[in-house]
């Protein structure tokens, strides 16, 4: 029955990508990182790191949050919230696959008892 509680763990990013849409938090996911600000950097510079900093700290937030934390080990750490995310969405991209075809495997078993 371990492939049951496999097929449970499913990662939600369409809901997350929902959330921080409706939060307006999604500019981080929207629009590439600015350049890191430097003692050269000009005002327009600063204005759009300040832009795009805040709503990806709180994307990563939320996104971390919406997964279990044993999952969550699993996945290398990022400080871009669209990078953490498309991370997560590639590492479970290959289990979803895993899932569905266990899945087929234990109800073609279960048909074949019922026969």
């Amino acid at each position: 029955m371990a492939s049951s509680s496999a097929s449970k763990i499913s990662i939600p990013t369409n809901s997350i990508k929902l959330t921080l849409g409706m939060m307006d938090l999604d500019y981080s996911l929207r629009h590439e990182a600015p350049a890191t600000i430097t003692s050269s950097s000009t005002t327009k510079q600063k204005l759009e790191y300040d832009k795009w900093e805040r709503p990806n700290r709180m994307s990563l937030i939320i996104i971390k949050n919406s997964i279990l934390v044993a999952i969550r080990r699993a996945i290398p750490i990022f400080d871009n919230a669209k990078t953490y995310l498309d991370s997560v969405e590639e590492q479970f991209k290959g289990s979803s696959s895993a899932c569905k075809h266990t899945n087929s495997q234990d109800a073609y078993k279960e048909i074949r008892w019922i026969k």
